[in-house]
C-alpha cells in the first residue's frame, strides 16, 4: 500500500504502513486471531477489521495514535476505545486486552 502513488485510493504512508506491520507481528506471533480485513483510511491510516457476529470491530492505526472501535452492526452503537500512542509495553497490553485476543501461551500473559 505504501508503494502505490500517492494520488491511488488504496496508497497509505509508509510510517503507517511499518507501525501496523509490526503490531500485526505481535498479534499474529502470540495470540490466538483470526487475521483481519486490512483496508486503507485516508492515505495516513491502516485500519484492520475483524467480525464477530454482530459486532465489527475496527483496529486504526496511525503514525500518531491507536485505537480500537467497536460497532453493533445491528443497533449502530458505537464504542471507542482510545490507546495511547506510546509504543511502550503497557500501551501494547492495553490494546491487546481491549481487543480480546487470548494468549497463544502462559508466557505471554504478564
Amino acid at each position: 500500500m505504501s508503494a502505490l502513488p500517492p494520488d491511488h485510493d488504496f496508497h497509505v504512508d509508509p510510517s503507517s504502513i511499518t507501525r501496523a506491520s509490526e503490531f500485526l507481528a505481535v498479534l499474529a506471533e502470540n495470540f490466538d486471531i483470526d487475521p483481519p480485513k486490512v483496508l486503507p483510511q485516508d492515505g495516513e491510516a491502516v485500519v484492520f477489521t475483524w467480525d464477530y457476529g454482530t459486532l465489527k470491530r475496527y483496529l486504526t492505526i496511525d503514525p500518531e495514535q491507536v485505537d480500537v472501535m467497536d460497532l453493533n452492526k445491528s443497533l449502530k452503537v458505537r464504542c471507542v476505545h482510545e490507546i495511547m500512542s506510546d509504543q511502550d509495553a503497557e500501551a501494547y497490553a492495553k490494546l491487546v486486552g481491549v481487543i480480546g485476543a487470548k494468549p497463544i501461551s502462559a508466557t505471554t500473559t504478564d
